[in-house]
């Protein structure tokens, strides 16, 4: 009993099984073969002059929010002896800032981990630069806080986050295809089969005949009719025959009775 269920279920459930081996073999090819991604991270400050202007978090959004565009963009493409293009630069940089601190964080992106260390910290030095140009009317400066060093982990890819989501995409198409394996089929004019619980195709039913053309349909419905017509008519003579004999005996009998002695 046991091996027969162990049967079915391996009969039912093996192209879910096939598929979400063959998803974790793709995820783990991916993350073999693709290149790594390493980011680096520099942090800049926002000094105000007057101990008690709370101006810094607003400057250091404001600052943010133009670190890959403008004239930082440019000074950066300047510092680099222009080897690097500005849409380079706005690709592989990006700037974020705390809601509660003004604290700016340049983050570089690249291959290897000493490239995303250098363009976080060419665009973070180019953004000091320029800020401070207007130090005098917003009254804010800009210090370096923390440089960008070369990671040591890439961020992408990552080994057991793309085996995890190969597997899954594999179970869903086992899925899938379980549920479309449990339907019935049909094929017009031969037969159906019914799957069983255990997964198992048995038993058969003659399925639905192709309909016929509306011509032959009722020509053959005609000639039908007539041949059922006749059949009756030939089944009912010796009963219609023998009711007639029957009749005329009791009519013979009755006029014997009623004649006079």
């Amino acid at each position: 009993m046991a091996v027969g269920m162990l049967r079915g279920f391996v009969h039912r459930w093996w192209p879910v099984g096939l598929l979400v081996v063959l998803g974790a073999l793709a995820g783990l090819g991916y993350a073999l073969l693709r290149q790594p991604v390493y980011a680096a991270n520099a942090y800049v400050v926002v000094v105000a002059r007057d101990s008690g202007d709370n101006t810094a978090v607003s400057y250091a959004q404001a600052y943010a929010r133009i670190a890959g565009q403008g004239d930082a963009l440019v000074a950066a493409v300047q510092d680099s002896n222009e080897q690097i293009s500005a849409t380079d630069l706005q690709r592989a940089v990006r700037a974020s800032s705390s809601p509660d601190a003004p604290v700016i964080e340049v983050t570089g992106s690249g291959y290897p981990a000493r490239r995303a260390a250098d363009l976080a910290n060419l665009v973070a030095n180019a953004l000091i630069r320029t800020a401070n140009q207007h130090s005098t009317d917003t009254r804010v400066r800009l210090i370096l806080l923390s440089p960008a060093l070369p990671p040591r982990t890439p961020v992408s890819p990552q080994l057991a986050v793309d085996v995890a989501v190969g597997a899954a995409a594999g179970l869903l198409l086992g899925g899938l295809a379980l549920l479309g394996r449990s339907s019935r089929r049909a094929v017009p004019g031969g037969q159906v089969y019914a799957p069983a619980r255990d997964g198992r195709w048995i038993g058969t039913a003659t399925a639905f005949p192709q309909p016929l053309p509306v011509t032959e349909a009722t020509l053959n419905g005609r000639g039908k009719s007539d041949d059922d017509d006749s059949t009756s008519d030939r089944r009912s003579t010796p009963r219609n025959e023998q009711g007639k004999r029957t009749q005329r005996m009791v009519r013979r009998n009755t006029s014997r009775r009623r004649r006079p002695r």
